[in-house]
């Protein structure tokens, strides 16, 4: 069969690491199938080989009214051309009525995350608005709606009124290099308690609440030693990164958080060795990589009570309520001075790979397809 996979909004984060991994899985797999990868001019990739062809395109179809037209005619338009007989779309939402069999991956729980609406400001109301209406629209016309967890598949029959029949979910699947030994790019100092924030940097992440709540801690228990150290870049999010680089510098809390730039994925196990627990303040998740890899490593959590962390984390993390920096505060200060033990890091996700997930990927697409 000849499948395409639009994914022409893809671009950071976990989506690419999704694309990326995927499509290099294919390429080494046996695989009687051919895959057409539809992503934008400005995604760097060496993806072409006998069965995986990158189809580029202008990235100003990305977004915005020209998304809709691209989705709606230039799509269908390349089905044809390509033969295609599956479309998968991993842009969220695709064309209302596909030209062959059509498989939608909804993978971005923000659209209908009430404590995300509670930030978004007119304009962004408007465009979720739209988002939410165009997936809507693009999963009544698809065959199957994949989601990457349960809670964004509660979500979506919540928000959209989708059948339970009509949504799968398929898990992500993690890279099994964890115990590769890679350059040290963070050296611990002193006997502070280290905690991690793996993550690029959005208002959904929390952090705004973590700083509250490192406040309340400096009232409270100034010489706790500990330090956070956070894989943020000013790139992902510049407003929000100077809001809280001022709300650093005029509280002082340089000397609890540290913002050390966006690591690559080859890089990010020397942080995990290094670190003595994982937080992980996030409002909102589709998914969740960084709770994974903290159980591949042991590392203990500390997470908001949300249901997608639930799911994911599980018994690997303690969980406080979201949204309330006190009972962040009051957690932090019982890591670093009780030091919990009590945690289990056992997951059959930790065995869940990209050739698994390849293999689940094919038998929906034989379930779509047949």
């Amino acid at each position: 069969m000849n499948i395409m996979v639009h994914a022409i909004s893809t671009s950071m984060g976990g989506a690419k690491r999704h694309l990326d991994n995927l499509v290099h899985t294919l390429k080494e797999e046996r695989d009687e199938n051919n895959y057409f990868i539809v992503i934008n001019n400005r995604y760097d990739c060496s993806w072409d080989s006998e069965r995986t062809k990158a189809l580029k395109v202008p990235a100003k179809y990305s977004n915005g009214p020209l998304r809709i037209y691209f989705d709606n005619y230039h799509i269908n338009r390349m089905i044809k051309e390509y033969d295609i007989d599956v479309l998968i779309s991993f842009a969220n939402f695709g064309p209302f009525k596909a030209a062959c069999r059509h498989i939608l991956f909804e993978m971005n729980a923000l659209y209908f995350c009430e404590t995300v609406r509670k930030m978004l400001n007119s304009r962004q109301h408007i465009d979720f608005a739209l988002k939410r209406f165009l997936i809507k629209a693009s999963g009544i016309g698809s065959d199957l709606i994949v989601t990457p967890s349960q809670s964004l598949k509660n979500q979506l029959i919540e928000s959209l009124g989708f059948s339970e029949e009509k949504i799968a979910v398929l898990h992500h699947a993690i890279e099994q290099n964890f115990n590769k030994t890679d350059k040290a790019i963070f050296q611990r100092t002193g006997e502070n308690t280290v905690f991690l924030y793996p993550s690029h940097l959005a208002r959904h992440k929390g952090v705004h609440i973590l700083l509250d709540a490192l406040i309340e801690i400096k009232k409270q228990a100034p010489s706790l030693p500990f330090e956070i150290v956070c894989t943020f870049e000013r790139s992902d999010s510049p407003a929000y990164y100077d809001e809280l680089m001022k709300k650093i510098e005029y509280y002082k809390l340089d000397r609890y958080i540290k913002f050390i730039g966006s690591v690559k994925q080859n890089e990010i196990n020397s942080l995990y060795a290094s670190c003595d627990y994982m937080i992980y303040t996030t409002l909102c998740e589709s998914f969740g990589f960084s709770m994974i890899e903290a159980k591949a490593f042991r590392l203990p959590s500390l997470c908001s009570d949300i249901p997608i962390n639930r799911e994911i984390a599980k018994r690997s993390a303690k969980y406080y309520e979201a949204e309330n920096p006190s009972a962040l505060a009051k957690s932090i200060i019982e890591f670093v001075t009780q030091k919990p033990k009590d945690f289990d890091f056992d997951d059959e996700l930790l065995n869940w790979d990209w050739v698994k997930y390849t293999d689940a990927l094919r038998n929906l697409i034989k379930r779509v397809a047949t």
